[in-house]
């Protein structure tokens, strides 16, 4: 018996627990970049969603460029195929008692 749904189950309950404890909390945490400097205020589910929101368009940003080299192979092959489908329409319009040219 497979418990393939078990795993996405706990996964989405384990979020939603964490979502509701973070949005729950009223908790302001003060953000500050350097030690002179005063910070601000903001909320900590506003400071969860941030970082989460920067690392995924980080990681979208990191696979995009890994996917570089096979859209590159991919466009190549695109050519190869359309360069070899006009040969072939070229050679199908050609006479039947025409000679072939051997190069």
């Amino acid at each position: 018996m497979s418990r393939s749904w078990l795993n996405p189950l706990v996964l989405t309950l384990l979020l939603l627990l964490a979502a509701r404890a973070v949005l729950g909390d009223g908790a302001q945490a003060v953000v500050r970049l350097s030690a002179h400097d005063p910070g601000f205020a903001a909320p900590l589910w506003g400071l969860v969603f941030a970082i989460a929101l920067c690392g995924f368009l980080l990681g979208a940003a990191v696979t995009w460029a890994a996917g570089r080299r096979q859209r590159q192979r991919y466009a190549e092959a695109c050519r190869r195929c359309e360069l070899l489908e006009r040969e072939l329409t070229s050679l199908r319009n050609l006479p039947l008692d025409a000679p072939a040219e051997r190069p």
